[in-house]
């Protein structure tokens, strides 16, 4: 099974692009359009995790069920590969179904929900396989999803006992990619210049007094 992710933002081409979306951000995006398939809102409610499940962050995800959540959980590098970080990319998605019928209603489902069987299916079947190439960007894929493991979760911390969590993880292989003029002179101080963003308005701006001097060539 293959298939295309969806363009997103346009990646930039000079160095400034580093402080910009590069290939984590396409996955995340292409992780959530390929489930959309299968899964379609409003039916369900989507998510993004940054790798911390606490109670309060559970009790806001089950506001709303069923919900899909994706996440990143790191990157385990190559042992060797030179002067471009890669490696494998550790993803997890998360389902979450809510039936008060009871265990069985929460894992087969009926007509008021789906169970967990279910979802985790028509996830596994969407994105096993699925080669994430996204077009008209300096990207390509160098691998496949990789389904690693399919679990349900569970914590004495989540008092809503008529939710159920399934946990799928994922490997996908991944590679940054180096702007062009990125190894120049200017590169740093481009990537320095590109990062733009603001709190609340009139708020200061964050004062930095460390220097750090990084030796010659």
């Amino acid at each position: 099974m293959s298939g295309t992710a969806p363009t997103g933002p346009a990646p930039g081409t000079g160095p400034e692009a580093l402080a910009d979306e590069g290939p984590l951000h396409f996955t995340a995006r292409a992780l959530v359009a390929r489930l959309q398939t299968v899964l379609p809102p409003p039916w369900f409610d989507y998510h993004y995790l940054d790798g911390r499940l606490s109670k309060a962050q559970w009790g806001r995800l089950t506001r709303r069920t069923p919900a899909v959540c994706v996440g990143w959980a790191g990157v385990v590098p190559l042992p060797h590969t030179g002067g471009v970080f890669a490696g494998t990319g550790k993803w997890f998605v998360g389902l979450i179904t809510r039936n008060e019928a009871g265990p069985a209603q929460r894992l087969l489902g009926d007509r008021f929900a789906p169970g967990v069987l279910s979802l985790v299916r028509a996830a596994t079947i969407a994105l096993q396989g699925y080669v994430i190439d996204p077009p008209c960007t300096p990207w390509t894929a160098s691998g496949a999803v990789q389904v690693t493991a399919v679990q349900a979760l569970y914590s004495d911390d989540w008092t809503d006992e008529a939710c159920s969590l399934v946990g799928i993880d994922l490997d996908i292989e991944y590679e940054e990619m180096l702007p062009p003029a990125f190894d120049t002179s200017a590169g740093l101080d481009a990537i320095r210049a590109a990062w733009s963003f603001a709190g609340p308005a009139g708020a200061a701006v964050p004062l930095f007094t460390e220097t750090v001097e990084l030796p010659g060539p």
